[in-house]
């Protein structure tokens, strides 16, 4: 063991219990240190062999992360269209009821749509002004009926 300190009676009992306490024996070169700890005991043979350890049981699989989808007021959820990769929330009309979407349409301008059991349609589209924002439009179907289209 390397010292430059002589240390007299108590002192070297404090000092040594020290190095243990706060972790100065880690600055021994690993020789030394594995000198200074005993052995571990080998348990005693007894001629029985241990028990087989249980199998562990197999780990249940993680739930897959949600894929961002379109949002509607009861908790339905319909992947996304358009492109649009961050989830969107449908603001359904209020006090309109919602109905479950029975397919996907494609218009000729190639935009996907889902329409709806009452006649609505909802889509997702990516916004002009912020390509990373998705919207989410809805339109539902009127009693009122227009008498002439504007002109």
């Amino acid at each position: 063991m390397r010292g430059e300190l002589i240390l007299v009676g108590g002192a070297l009992a404090i000092a040594l219990a020290a190095t243990k306490v706060i972790g100065l024996a880690a600055a021994m070169p690993p020789s030394e240190r594995d000198a200074a700890r005993p052995a571990a005991a080998a348990p005693p043979a007894t001629g029985v062999a241990p028990a087989a350890a249980p199998a562990p049981a197999p780990a249940a699989a993680a739930p897959a992360a949600a894929a961002p989808a379109v949002h509607y007021p009861d908790g339905y959820t319909m992947p996304l269209l358009n492109g649009v990769r961050d989830p969107v929330t449908i603001a359904w009309p209020p006090g309109y009821p919602f109905a479950k979407v029975v397919e996907t349409v494609t218009d000729d301008e190639h935009r996907q749509w889902y329409r709806h059991a009452d006649g609505s349609w909802t889509t997702t589209i990516v916004d002009a002004h912020d390509p990373q924002r998705g919207i989410g439009l809805v339109y539902t179907p009127s009693a009122a009926k227009p008498s002439r289209l504007r002109q």
